[in-house]
């Protein structure tokens, strides 16, 4: 049997010892290549703090982690470049690979054009990203962003949306090759349970999610339907704010906050409730919807 291809998976997010939960779908992408691939990741993990630089590595997963003050887009365009050249010269060499894998394109992809001469491998964008369908939430023409896609670099997006997205924020065609996030049916699946009487609300609490307008037109189905209850799982920016107008509407009675829960615990919640409800201005590919 010849032995497995190997691939460099490069991306801004992914779980990781601070944030088990970041970006799952990621890691479940790569891990469905397995049976074909062998999988080496570099997390290349860019946060806003004091300046630190960190570079944990292991066999198949290394964290490079770097924190800098909240500069300019190009500053960090920059800085994530030339930590990829460090990488690159200091610590595995793109030789080793027959194709990198960027998954989620900006900001790691946007110089990489200038390492291309003496990097011999393939390259392979995969796209899960709904920032393009707002342009970024910029009035700036983002030349360099939308050079990422005209470079005749092979795309994957995880829907059909996504890829017209990304053509009309590039004002123009792009081809890409349509690969749906991946569910983990070893746990999301339908079981045997007793329903209670409560639907479900959950996710990655951020924009564009708009959780208080369902929670708002709860308080007002509870007069109707005094028993039903609405679950609310999940973390991020807003964590706070939907804790806050729970508690400030005096709903704790009705709507219970649940936090951070695993995908054990989440497929047993779908499982139970009445059904799910999932709020949020936009999406590319719901994988919480999938699930």
């Amino acid at each position: 049997m010849p032995p497995k291809k190997k691939l460099l998976h490069i991306t801004p997010w992914f779980p990781n010892q601070k944030n088990p939960n970041e970006a799952i779908w990621i890691k479940r992408h790569i891990e469905a290549l397995g049976t074909h691939f062998e999988n080496h990741v570099l997390h290349l993990d860019l946060k806003n703090g004091r300046w630190k630089f960190q570079l944990v590595t292991n066999e198949n997963f290394d964290h490079f982690q770097i924190t800098c003050p909240n500069t300019r887009w190009i500053e960090k365009e920059l800085i994530v470049f030339f930590a990829l050249i460090y990488y690159f010269i200091f610590k595995k060499r793109p030789k080793e690979f027959q194709c990198l894998n960027f998954h989620i394109a900006y900001p790691n992809f946007v110089y990489i054009h200038l390492i291309q001469a003496f990097i011999k491998s393939k390259f392979l964008i995969t796209e899960h990203w709904s920032i393009y369908h707002f342009k970024f939430h910029s009035q700036k023409k983002l030349y360099r962003i939308r050079n990422i896609f005209r470079r005749q670099v092979p795309l994957i997006t995880v829907s059909k949306a996504l890829q017209k997205d990304i053509s009309k924020f590039c004002s123009e065609d792009i081809n890409a090759q349509i690969v749906p996030n991946i569910v983990d049916t070893s746990n999301f699946n339908f079981q045997e349970l007793e329903q209670e009487r409560f639907v479900l609300m959950g996710s990655f609490w951020k924009e564009p999610k708009t959780p208080i307008p369902i929670i708002e037109a709860f308080s007002q189905v509870v007069e109707k339907h005094p028993k039903l209850k609405l679950r609310i799982f999940g973390y991020g920016p807003m964590e706070e704010e939907i804790k806050m107008y729970i508690s400030n509407q005096d709903l704790s009675k009705s709507v219970e906050w649940l936090g951070k829960k695993n995908s054990q615990e989440i497929s047993a919640l779908m499982n139970r409730s009445k059904g799910f409800i999932h709020a949020s201005e936009y999406e590319t590919f719901s994988v919480v919807c999938a699930e």
